[in-house]
């Protein structure tokens, strides 16, 4: 997408032209096609004809308590909900990455030709898509807010493995090695470097430092794919990372044993030479 700007571009002129000279503080809107779209819900007391039959049989006697509430929908006309998408009060950014994530867009819409925090086409278009489909929920008696027509979106395109990121690929996965066979690694070479075994907190803090160096180089990689490419280092082998791990831990330990098995070493070869004098 391209790049954000704080304040969004006016819209206004031209949805007034289009409703009839209407303003966001209020006025009749004259769009014969205008229809109503759950845009929230609030705690009220029922007034009138809202009151249930229900209702009306439970306070037949005793009258309607003073704190007595229940929650209505707040409706308001597709035309007004329209223009919130050029009122200062919203984030039009991440509305963007909602309606990407929720497949509002039109097909083939480029996420570069998105203008990030701003007025385009096609945000314009998706906004509408969304508006249109929380008003036919509406229409079918289904009481379902926008927002909440944009999440369920989100959540099915994301179960189908479609792309939500606007980058046109599927989301990262990150591949880590199996916890045992790091425990594994670690423990033999703890041995075979310290001459000891690793604690049970050492070798836990072996397994997330191996994991956070897979993350990170993975997501190197997948960010670099999907900008102008580049050069990444994939994480080190268990073998070494647990060899620099154990060193790093206890370096005195350590020391101590690269002594002795130089020193083993040195044995055997002199201990060969006097077997051959």
């Amino acid at each position: 997408m391209g790049t954000e700007n704080q304040q969004p571009s006016a819209g206004l002129a031209e949805l007034d032209a289009k409703y009839g000279g209407a303003t966001l503080s209020g006025g009749a809107y004259r769009d014969p096609d205008d229809f109503d779209v759950i845009v929230g819900r609030e705690q009220r007391r029922p007034v009138g004809s809202e009151f249930t039959m229900q209702e009306q049989a439970e306070f037949l006697y005793g009258g309607v308590p003073s704190d007595y509430t229940r929650e209505f929908p707040t409706v308001k006309k597709s035309s007004e909900v329209e223009k919130q998408l050029y009122s200062p009060d919203t984030d039009v950014a991440e509305l963007q990455r909602r309606l990407w994530a929720g497949g509002f867009y039109p097909p083939g819409t480029d996420p570069a030709e998105i203008a990030l925090g701003d007025r385009d086409p096609y945000t314009d278009k998706a906004w509408q898509n969304a508006i249109e489909r929380a008003g036919k929920f509406k229409a079918a008696g289904q009481k379902k807010t926008l927002d909440e027509v944009i999440d369920e979106a989100i959540g099915l395109r994301k179960g189908s493995g479609a792309d939500t990121t606007g980058t046109g690929r599927q989301p990262l996965v990150v591949e880590l090695v199996n916890p045992e066979d790091l425990k594994y690694y670690a423990q033999r070479t703890a041995v075979a470097t310290l001459g000891r075994a690793l604690r049970p907190d050492e070798i836990n803090r072996f397994v997330s430092s191996f994991h956070a160096s897979q993350q990170a180089s993975q997501t190197q990689a997948y960010n670099q794919r999907g900008a102008a490419g580049g050069q990444t280092v994939s994480a080190p082998s268990p073998a070494v990372a647990a060899e620099q791990f154990a060193r790093q831990t206890d370096p005195t330990a350590a020391g101590a044993h690269d002594v002795v098995r130089v020193f083993d070493v040195v044995s055997k070869v002199l201990g060969g030479r006097r077997a051959r004098g």
